[in-house]
């Protein structure tokens, strides 16, 4: 659920609130978790290119 709801400095993430999080199915919410750790994963090697040029 914290995987969700955290939003990080700036705005990104879901931001998800707590009831909404326990509405999901959990096959939906299972698959929101991991296509979050995909786009900050890409979010993050993007930012190391752009550092090391």
């Amino acid at each position: 659920m914290f995987g969700l709801a955290w939003r990080t400095h700036g705005g990104s993430g879901l931001g998800l609130d707590l009831p909404s999080v326990l509405e999901l199915p959990i096959a939906f919410r299972d698959w929101l978790l991991e296509r979050v750790a995909t786009q900050r994963q890409r979010e993050a090697h993007a930012l190391r290119r752009t550092t090391t040029g």
